[in-house]
């Protein structure tokens, strides 16, 4: 039977009609490899739509084959205009722990106009990588490129309370663990001015050693020793 088939998928596609026959019967018979072959088939053909599209990925996301598995929904995205499609590319990239390709695909979301706008889990997943993309940054030493990704995610926040204002409690948490990682990187980098600014807005949510160590990293000495001798005559 295998070898009938891969007869059938050599013979000349017509819209590829003998590949779905293939694709068909090697699923059933859990050749999923030949099924891949024939759903690549399809894809190639000029009549494939967003649902060939779809089951190409679904198929190789299923084998872990996460990055052809971005190539075929992207396909498939720029020839159907499927938002599905490009929702499966996003999350075959994530899969694959890329995030440069994931954030990549999230803006081509946004500068295509897609309705995945206006959905909440859009904006916070991007804004997320974008702070993630910070730490990184922060932890190899790269303080430039920290704070870069770090007002990307800012800008993106910003962004979000207005393309979809029901997720603002997610924002609100969101450009909090932000603003705290702006001011860390501010401190390390002695961009001091910028530092004691955001200080001022974050100190009522820092632990006191943080803001011992945020007031002595300013120079505010005897501030940094009033809230040590508080702490220490309150406990």
């Amino acid at each position: 039977a295998p070898e009938a088939l891969e007869v059938l998928l050599r013979l000349p596609q017509r819209d590829g009609e003998h590949a779905r026959q293939v694709a068909r019967v090697a699923w059933e018979l859990g050749d999923i490899a030949l099924a891949e072959r024939a759903l690549a088939a399809i894809a190639a053909a000029p009549g494939a739509g967003a649902a060939d599209f779809e089951q190409l990925w679904r198929v190789r996301f299923q084998r872990g084959r996460f990055r052809e598995a971005v190539a075929a929904a992207e396909r498939g995205y720029a020839r159907s205009g499927s938002e599905a499609l490009l929702e499966r590319a996003i999350e075959a990239a994530l899969a694959a722990g890329d995030d440069p390709l994931t954030l990549a695909l999230l803006e081509r979301a946004e500068l295509d106009g897609r309705g995945l706008r206006v959905a909440p889990a859009y904006w916070r997943l991007r804004a997320e990588l974008h702070q993630r993309e910070a730490r990184a940054a922060f932890e190899r030493g790269e303080l430039v490129q920290a704070s870069e990704s770090s007002e990307r995610a800012a800008r993106v926040l910003e962004r979000a309370g207005k393309l979809a204002p029901s997720g603002q409690a997610t924002y609100d948490e969101l450009m909090r663990a932000q603003r705290r990682q702006a001011l860390s990187l501010a401190l390390e980098a002695r961009d001091l001015e910028r530092a004691a600014a955001l200080y001022e807005s974050e100190a009522p949510r820092l632990s006191v050693g943080e803001r011992v160590q945020a007031l002595t990293s300013l120079g505010r000495h005897e501030q940094a020793d009033d809230h040590y001798e508080r702490a220490l005559r309150i406990a």
